[in-house]
Order: structure tokens, then C-alpha cells, then sequence
């Protein structure tokens, strides 16, 4: 299963670029459609924010909360899928995850939960990880002198940051 793009992994210097990368963009937009143009998003951020006021202004909570178990778990399978042929091209079975979920709450919260705001700070996520933490983590490894990758301990950091901000923010 190749959905890869050769002659873009040579322009981007050994990137393993594959159809994530123009199908993302358009997922973006999708759910910042969905939550802010749609009833069913309205109802959803609504049951997100507070289930009980939501079932007493006669939202169907246990619909609203069922649909949005669907709709993310298609969206992690489809993501997922596009990762793991897309990057790797083969389907592993090992005993750990390569911990990305943990990342993505941490982008989540640092973009306050919305579309643009979580679109801004994985780039900004990823390009922190991708220049500086991983040629760090690589060469303290190399030298010996950390025994766990420091990379945990910095987004550990960053997201009880973005949840003190978010926490103070009114």
C-alpha cells in the first residue's frame, strides 16, 4: 500500500511525504466548518462544555456524546491509517505507541481547543520537536549522559504551561 509521493520525499530531502500531508488541510477546515457553521457542532460544543444544561435545553446528550465517539474514532482510524502507510508502510505489532496522542492533547490545549488555534500550534509543536528536541535528545543519547529522552519532560512541561494559561485565561 503505497501513499507515498517520490518525487516529493527528493524536493523535501528524504521526507516521507504521503497523502496526510494534502488531506489534512482539508480535514482542518471541515471540522472548523462543522463547529461553527452547523447546528450539530453548536451541539456538540455544547455538550462538551456542559452536558446537564445542554439536556435541560432539550439536546439529546447521549446522541450528541455517541456521534462525537464515531466521528473520532473514524478521524483517529483514517489519521492512523494515512501514518502508518503513509510513514512506514507496513503495520508493526508492538507492545508501545509512538506516543503522538500524548502530543496532540498537549496541541490541543495549547491551541484553546479550536481549529486555527491547534492548526497554528502543531506547527509550531512539530517544528520545535523536528529541529531542535530531536537533534538534542539524539545527541545527548549519543554522549551518553541521559538514560530517558528529555523530549518527554519539555512537552510534559509545555502542557501544564498551556493549561495554567488556559486556566487563567477568563
Amino acid at each position: 500500500a503505497g501513499i507515498t509521493f517520490p518525487s516529493l520525499n527528493e524536493v523535501f530531502d528524504g521526507a516521507r511525504i504521503h497523502w496526510g500531508f494534502f488531506l489534512v488541510p482539508f480535514i482542518i477546515f471541515a471540522f472548523y466548518y462543522f463547529f461553527e457553521k452547523t447546528r450539530w457542532g453548536y451541539e456538540t460544543k455544547v455538550v462538551g462544555l456542559n452536558p446537564n444544561a445542554a439536556s435541560y435545553a432539550g439536546i439529546r446528550v447521549n446522541r450528541i456524546m455517541t456521534r462525537t465517539m464515531f466521528l473520532s474514532g473514524a478521524l483517529g482510524g483514517l489519521i492512523g491509517t494515512l501514518d502508518t502507510l503513509g510513514v512506514y508502510g507496513y503495520v508493526a505489532i508492538s507492545s508501545s505507541t509512538s506516543g503522538i496522542g500524548f502530543d496532540g492533547v498537549a496541541i490541543a490545549l495549547l491551541g484553546g481547543n479550536s481549529a486555527l488555534g491547534t492548526t497554528l500550534s502543531g506547527i509550531l509543536i512539530g517544528a520545535f520537536l523536528a529541529l531542535f528536541l530531536s537533534q538534542f535528545d539524539l545527541c545527548m543519547r549519543l554522549q551518553g549522559k541521559l538514560s530517558f529522552p528529555p523530549l518527554y519532560l519539555l512537552l510534559g512541561a509545555q502542557s501544564l504551561l498551556a493549561i495554567a494559561i488556559w486556566y487563567q485565561s477568563p
